[in-house]
């Protein structure tokens, strides 16, 4: 299955229920976004599909700014959730359009430089995890998608992390390594802490802390929606509790 295919799946059946879990309590606080309620993650969420359905449909190789678009209506939520609704619905058309290896725009430097898989990757793993953040919000979550998680881990390692030495290094700096081990799907990375932030390869190798679990565990672990109970951790779990502490995009 190609990005673009899984994307467009996952955009679809988590639009839906995204919307359909906001839907049951706008004030519910959202654990996974402090100080937000899902009415706030709404307007967020309808924000960030405006913005991308801009820059995909105008196909633009400058930088937009999301903080040009607003976060919807703001007298009812009920004109919130339908304005979020249509928002999502003109984003989805956008992305059916769009070819992965269209030049265009991206934000993170480390992405698929350039290339419209960026958009069709990142809006799906954005909506992914604001869905569970929701249905955590306001019943209980369903499972993720395994193989949109696995890419998940991949994006926020290589892509988020990366490059940002500024905070990884909170973490550690001395050439410390994690490795992190999906159990239900293709994937490992060697994570090394460096000055300069971190070094991820794709590899298997034995590392200071090792985690292992499913695409899932591994997705919300670090992205620190969850603690690890459930997941295999052995060596040095100071490492991952910085990780905790710190890690936060």
């Amino acid at each position: 299955m190609t990005i673009k295919e899984l994307a467009l799946r996952r955009l679809e059946a988590d639009g839906a229920a995204f919307f359909a879990a906001a839907g049951r309590d706008a004030e519910a606080e959202v654990p996974g976004c402090p100080g937000w309620t899902v009415d706030k993650l709404v307007g967020h969420l309808g924000r960030v599909h405006t913005w991308a359905a801009q820059v995909v449909r105008s196909r633009t190789v400058e930088p937009i700014s999301s903080r040009l678009f607003p976060e919807g209506p703001e007298d009812a939520f009920e004109l919130r959730l339908n304005w979020g609704r249509e928002r999502h619905a003109e984003l989805l058309d956008a992305l059916r359009g769009l070819d992965e290896d269209e030049p265009i725009w991206v934000f993170l430097p480390r992405s698929e430089t350039g290339r419209g898989a960026f958009w069709l990757r990142r809006q799906a793993q954005e909506l992914m995890m604001h869905r569970w953040d929701v249905e955590q919000a306001t019943g209980d979550p369903q499972p993720l998608d395994a193989e949109l998680a696995a890419d998940g881990v991949d994006e926020l390692l290589t892509q988020f992390v990366a490059p940002s030495a500024s905070y990884t290094t909170k973490v550690a700096s001395a050439g410390e390594t994690m490795h992190v081990h999906c159990t239900d799907r293709d994937g490992e990375w060697l994570v090394r802490f460096t000055p300069d932030g971190l070094e991820v390869t794709r590899e298997h190798a034995k590392g200071d802390v090792a985690v292992r679990g499913s695409a899932e565990q591994l997705y919300l672990l670090l992205w620190n929606r969850i603690s690890r109970d459930g997941l295999e951790i052995f060596g040095d779990t100071s490492l991952l509790d910085r990780w905790q502490e710190h890690i936060r995009v």
